[in-house]
């Protein structure tokens, strides 16, 4: 995904990502890739000369009010002193995907037009050999207390993408009402490629 970023670039990373990113890529790898300077998505000026910038964040409303306020900060900024102005690109990878309230969000505060938007299916983690991790900490939340489904379907991708490389799991359990959604899920994905 840096590669779609032409030229040196500032990577903006959601706290909860960052220790995920360190156990499948290096710092030698994203300076290789155009990455500038890494930061961390809080609620601080990035005074940087960069003329594009990536967040990769997990969509949720307090991190998109962060992006947004770190956004117009930087056209305060270029209007207050037109000599420190910087023709800067954005680009947002939601990780694993956007949701639709992150997006009104974007467009309620007027930068959705100035935003790439792109997802990023962070699938099975290799944490060891023989171990894969469906890194997604803040699931109960999701689900349990905002109501929010969209990570059943990356659940369901996940379980497809095992699928395909190992051959169909003759036999999937489960418990629960979210259980049976990522099933019939999963029972479209295979419908649709066998």
């Amino acid at each position: 995904h840096l590669k779609q970023v032409p030229g040196e670039k500032d990577l903006v990373l959601d706290p909860e990502l960052m220790t995920l990113l360190n156990h499948f890529t290096t710092a030698s790898f994203l300076k290789q890739n155009g990455v500038n300077k890494m930061y961390r998505l809080e609620a601080t000026v990035l005074d940087s000369p960069c003329k594009n910038r990536i967040y990769l964040t997990r969509p949720s409303l307090p991190l998109m009010k962060i992006i947004v306020d770190q956004m117009k900060l930087d056209g305060k900024t270029a209007k207050a002193d037109p000599s420190k102005a910087i023709a800067r690109s954005y680009f947002l990878f939601a990780v694993p995907q956007m949701t639709a309230c992150c997006e009104s969000f974007l467009e309620q505060s007027a930068v959705f037009g100035d935003i790439m938007i792109s997802e990023w299916q962070l699938d099975l983690v290799p944490l060891d050999s023989d171990l894969l991790s469906l890194e997604m900490p803040s699931i109960f939340t999701d689900l349990f207390l905002a109501q929010d489904r969209h990570s059943l379907r990356t659940i369901a991708q996940s379980i497809n993408s095992l699928q395909a490389l190992f051959g169909r799991i003759p036999y999937i359990a489960g418990l629960g009402k979210y259980s049976k959604m990522v099933k019939e899920l999963l029972d479209v994905f295979c419908a649709h490629h066998p």
